[in-house]
């Protein structure tokens, strides 16, 4: 799928059917963990960029669903998931946990990781993105080729999220999405939140952005109107951060079932990021985690049996 805006391509979708490297990294009595290795679709000169790795976590005897989780921002986050992706191929689940570009193995030169989706640069964190979603979209492809496409889930946590609600908005193979300590409304992350603190140091210290000021830009984002279809928002006359703002992509997503899994006291998701985008979603079932953006992560095995039965369901 292509959409155009003047000569630019937004979003475009190359499938992978090239080949992939695999290997053991760990095995236990119940599941196994492999590394995934093939070539991004996105062009790209950062020789740390050119290969997408994941992490597949597969059962040993049945095989019950197949679930594609993404992290959030950084190298952390990634140790987080992993968590409970071991224990859901336990209990007979198929993970796949990419590296979303720009972050761990995957970080470019001359960034730390997760710091390239807070630059005050409006074009170059549009192409991000769409390398993001590009990168999300040509893992579907390798699970389609390893034939465990039905019925498959998408599940972000915090930036990934935001980028599983876009993929979802694109590609119609996305069953169900699963959301957890995530938001709309990326301006109100960039000023308001903690891990905003990097994008408001560099405009201090001169980065370019679309608006002036902070006030500006709150005002200016508030007057943006709904779009029809994917193809009017992509090729409308707006700022490059409408174009990854999951509460815009929202109401486009195909996933045939939802939940929300909202932190009470998240410090990094404003709640008024959180609450616009479940809004935009349609209120879907929603829950709510005693904790913060981290600690609501603590209650992993009960969130994992939630997840399970909201599958099965």
């Amino acid at each position: 799928m292509f959409f155009r805006k003047g000569k630019k391509m937004l979003y475009p979708y190359r499938k992978f059917e090239g080949n992939i490297s695999e290997g053991i990294l760990l095995r236990s009595i119940r599941h196994r963990v492999k590394l995934i290795r093939f070539p991004t679709q996105w062009e790209t000169s950062d020789e740390n960029l050119r290969v997408v790795d994941v992490f597949y976590f597969e059962p040993i005897h049945s095989i019950k669903r197949t679930v594609i989780m993404l992290h959030g921002l950084g190298t952390r986050n990634v140790l987080y998931l992993t968590r409970f992706a071991q224990l859901m191929a336990f209990l007979g689940t198929v993970v796949f946990l990419p590296i979303i570009p720009y972050n761990f193995t995957r970080t470019p030169t001359g960034f730390e990781s997760g710091m390239a989706f807070m630059e005050p640069a409006p074009e170059k964190l549009l192409e991000r993105w769409q390398h993001a979603v590009l990168d999300i979209r040509n893992v579907l492809d390798v699970v389609e080729k390893k034939e465990l496409i039905d019925n498959v889930t998408l599940m972000g946590y915090s930036l990934g999220g935001m980028l599983a609600t876009l993929v979802s908005a694109f590609d119609e193979r996305v069953r169900k999405l699963i959301l957890i300590a995530t938001g709309g409304n990326p301006h109100r992350i960039y000023w308001e939140s903690p891990a905003g603190k990097y994008f408001r140091e560099r405009v201090s210290k001169g980065g370019k952005i679309c608006f002036r000021d902070k006030d500006s830009c709150y005002k200016a984002l508030e007057n943006i109107p709904t779009f029809s279809s994917l193809e009017g928002l992509l090729n409308s006359n707006t700022p490059p951060c409408v174009k990854f703002d999951p509460t815009k992509f929202a109401p486009f997503v195909k996933a045939e079932k939802i939940i929300f899994f909202q932190a009470a006291f998240d410090h990094v998701i404003p709640k008024e990021s959180a609450e616009s985008l479940w809004k935009a979603l349609g209120k879907p079932r929603r829950k709510i985690l005693a904790g913060g953006h981290v600690t609501a992560l603590a209650t992993r095995t009960l969130m994992v049996l939630r997840i399970l039965r909201f599958l099965k369901n």
